[in-house]
Formats: structure tokens, C-alpha cells, sequence
């Protein structure tokens, strides 16, 4: 039989229950709980009590109101000790109990005896254990042990519920961690191949008409403004210009372009270290930059006067292509192959890429652009090239990253495709890949995120 009081001298109560007699107490060291604390009277026969401590709570911030019941209990159970006007009481956790084969019925041992605490009953107090005696009620041991199977199965069902949620958690975190990954790195695995149009114009109706068609549009940059788009003739005798249309797709204006090495590619800056239309001039081997107009009166003078930004090292160099994003101007050399990277604030070198292991050993490497976070974006070209458009012209994309502790450009992901023709990153770091289908006449945007 198993005795069970209750303390409600704090809120909420406690639980506090012993045996009948020694005998039982082996059957309640056994299925006591694991929270419970047990107390005896020190060096004296005494009933062993235990206290049912509230979730989350530890023997070191029992309550004093509580510790003194449990404690006049235990005295006023002990044949001795009930005689005696001060007794030592001992108490611990229950885990900390030991019993062994050779020891009495009842009898117990401590593993680690400084987690054993004394309290000192100065007298007894025959209040507490009255009203203590008055919430008392009685258990079968089939019934105690019945308790702690219904707690354990409880434990063991909360366990699993917070395994649940943990794994819920790391299943949650792991998918940010694979979309922060992509947004970083850069996945290929997703790719959306129908863009919704949204808007489309004829910029040059004419160009099929006369010595329109003798003409190409080398470069086509966009701003918050205007469209700007760099048009070269095919020979000496026509003219290069620069037409600024507006986003509707009217002309503003069209200003003839004497510099006649230019890249044949123009980028409007419209960053706060930048604010300029950077260019390069293939013959004086140099970089230089106009304003960037916002209105069209700003439009002629602003191209009518450059900055050379900074010359070039190597008057041998050979720059096909150029790339921004908010800090850097990177430009590509085809002779060398290797990308430079320049601070746009202080117009130095910060920097370069060298294709010296390249995907295979027949791609050249003809086109860069680059992340905000300074990675790059490398297409690699068959490196015969007829000029035939009919020709099918393998590329691979290559997006490369700097690793800090070697200081080495590594590759995070490619694509190989036919036909890339031109590629993008767009403002969510995506990558927008135009290529053209075999017939020549058609062809097909793909955007990897």
C-alpha cells in the first residue's frame, strides 16, 4: 500500500507519498519517478519519503514551506524520531539512491554523497502533519506502478512529439539554407523557359531599307531614362552614332560617335560610383567614361566630352567586352584571357580572373558578367569559329567564385548549351540566357534561378 499526501501550502500543490512499511519501499525505489526527491531521518529508522518535484523544477529551489512539510512528515514517521525535539533530516534526488544485494530490506546508499542536503527539524510541529494527514489517500502498488507506466508512455509520447518538431525544424532550416545557397551560388536545376512579354517596339523600321542594312547595333544598354543603343556601320564610310529612346520605344535623340576604336559596347552606369556611360577605346588602350545624361538637352554636350578613366597595362591587350555591377568594372581580354577588375571609385585594379583551366581544351573564353557579390559569369566559345550563321556553336556558362582561403577562382556551376547568343543577371541574381534554335530565325530565353 502506497500513501499519498498532498501540500497546498503553495500553488500549485505538491505531491508527497511514502510506503507502508520498509518492505514496499524496494517496490517504490523501483517505480518512483525520476523527478521525485527522497527524504529520511539521518542515522535512524525512519519511513522514506518522497516528493514529487513540478516539471522543470530542481532540489535546490524547493520551496521552504514545502521542504518543512516533507520533512515533518518523514520526522513524525520514525519511531525514534518522533520522541525527539531536533532531528537531521537527509534528502536527494532519487537517482542518486543505490541498492545493492547485500544490504537490508529498506536499507539504501548514496553514489555521490555530496548531492545528498541535510535539513534540521528543531520540534515537531503537529499542525503540519495534521492538515497533512487530512489530504491523505491510499494506492495499491499495482496502482503506483500503474502511475508510472502512464507517465512514462506520456514522456515517451512527448519525446517523439519534440523529435517531431526538431526534425520539422531542421527539415525548415535546411530549406532556407538551400535557398540562401541559391541566391548565393547560383542552382541551374531550376530553369523557366516561357518569359511573359511585356512590351515590344521596332526601334530602326529602316534598317532593311539602303544603307540601313550596312548597319548593326552593337550595344544596348538600359536606364532608368532612356534606352541607349550604340550603332556601328559596317565599313569606313558610315557614320557610328548613339540613339537615346524612351522606354515607350521613341527616338529622343541621335548623336554621331567619332571615336572610331571603341568597344563595341557601351554601359550605362547609373550606380553612385558610377553615374557615367563607361567605354573603351581599343586604340589608345585606355578607359574613359561620359556623364550619363538624365534629360534630352544634357544628351549631345555629355558625349561630346569624355573622362579617360584609367589606360590600360598592356598596349597589346585586346578588350571584346566589359561588365559592371555596383563597385566593379570588370573587362575581358581575349588575347590574354584573363578578366580585370577595377575599383569604379578609385579607377584601380582590384583584381583578375585568369582562364587558365579552362572547361575543355577547345573553348575560348569571349564573354563576362558579374555578380553583386563580385563572383563572375564566363561563357567559353568553340574556339573555331567560321562566321557562318547557320554554324552550330557550342558554349558552356560558367559561374566562378573566388575562394578567400586560396585566393582562387573556383567553379560553383555551368551550363552547357548550343547557340548561347547572350546572357544577363537580372536583379535577383537569376541568369537570363538567350540562344539561338537551328534554323536561325528563332529563338528561346531560358532563365536559371
Amino acid at each position: 500500500m502506497v500513501f499519498f499526501f498532498t501540500s497546498n501550502v503553495v500553488d500549485p500543490p505538491y505531491t508527497i507519498y511514502m510506503g507502508r512499511d520498509k518492505y514496499e519501499n524496494n517496490e517504490l525505489l523501483k517505480y518512483c519517478w525520476p523527478e521525485d526527491v527522497w527524504f529520511h531521518v539521518s542515522k535512524l529508522s525512519s519511513a522514506h519519503v518522497y516528493l514529487r518535484l513540478q516539471k522543470g523544477e530542481t532540489i535546490d529551489n524547493l520551496p521552504a514551506l514545502v521542504l518543512e512539510d516533507c520533512c515533518q512528515l518523514v520526522k513524525a514517521n520514525s519511531i525514534e524520531g518522533c520522541k525527539l525535539n531536533k532531528v537531521d533530516i537527509v534528502y536527494t534526488p532519487v537517482d542518486n539512491l543505490r541498492q545493492t544485494n547485500d544490504m537490508d530490506v529498506g536499507q539504501v546508499g548514496f553514489h555521490v554523497d555530496k548531492n545528498v542536503k541535510q535539513y534540521v527539524v528543531s520540534k515537531k510541529q503537529n499542525e503540519i502533519v495534521n492538515r497533512l494527514n487530512k489530504t491523505k489517500t491510499e494506492f495499491s502498488t499495482e496502482e503506483f506502478m500503474s502511475q508510472r507506466e502512464q507517465r512514462d508512455n506520456l514522456e515517451r509520447e512527448e519525446k517523439k512529439r519534440l523529435m517531431r518538431e526538431q526534425k520539422q525544424r531542421d527539415k525548415e532550416e535546411e530549406k532556407r539554407r538551400q535557398e540562401q545557397a541559391e541566391l548565393n551560388t547560383w542552382n541551374y536545376t531550376n530553369a523557366r523557359t516561357k518569359p511573359t512579354p511585356k512590351k515590344t517596339f521596332v526601334l530602326f523600321p529602316q534598317f532593311r531599307i539602303g544603307t540601313w542594312s550596312r548597319v548593326y547595333v552593337e550595344s544596348f544598354s538600359v536606364y532608368k531614362p532612356y534606352i541607349c543603343v550604340f550603332v556601328k556601320g559596317s565599313d569606313e564610310s558610315l557614320a557610328n552614332f548613339i540613339a537615346f529612346f524612351s522606354h515607350s520605344g521613341q527616338l529622343q535623340m541621335k548623336v554621331e560617335y567619332d571615336h572610331r576604336y571603341t568597344l563595341r559596347q557601351l554601359i550605362c552606369d547609373e550606380s553612385s560610383r558610377g553615374n557615367c556611360i563607361w567605354a573603351v577605346d581599343r586604340g589608345m588602350h585606355c578607359i574613359y567614361k561620359h556623364d550619363l545624361p538624365r534629360i534630352n538637352k544634357e544628351i549631345k554636350p555629355f558625349l561630346s566630352t569624355h573622362k579617360i578613366a584609367t589606360r590600360l597595362n598592356d598596349r597589346s591587350c585586346d578588350v571584346i567586352r566589359m561588365a559592371i555591377n555596383q563597385n566593379i568594372l570588370a573587362l575581358l581580354d581575349s588575347r590574354t584571357q584573363i578578366v580585370t577588375l577595377y575599383d569604379k571609385n578609385t579607377e584601380k585594379e582590384v583584381g583578375i580572373y585568369s582562364a587558365e583551366s579552362l572547361p575543355t581544351d577547345e573553348n575560348k573564353l569571349w564573354r563576362v558578367e558579374i555578380f553583386p557579390d563580385n563572383s563572375l559569369l564566363l561563357r567559353f566559345d568553340d574556339d573555331e569559329r567560321t562566321g557562318d550563321r547557320s554554324q552550330v556553336i557550342h558554349h558552356i556558362v560558367v559561374h566562378v567564385k573566388k575562394n578567400e582561403l586560396n585566393k582562387k577562382y573556383e567553379a560553383i556551376s555551368q551550363i552547357q548549351a548550343t547557340n548561347v547568343y547572350g546572357f544577363a543577371i537580372g536583379s535577383d541574381s537569376e541568369v537570363i540566357v538567350g540562344l539561338r534554335k537551328s534554323n536561325c530565325f528563332e529563338g528561346l530565353i531560358t532563365c536559371y534561378v
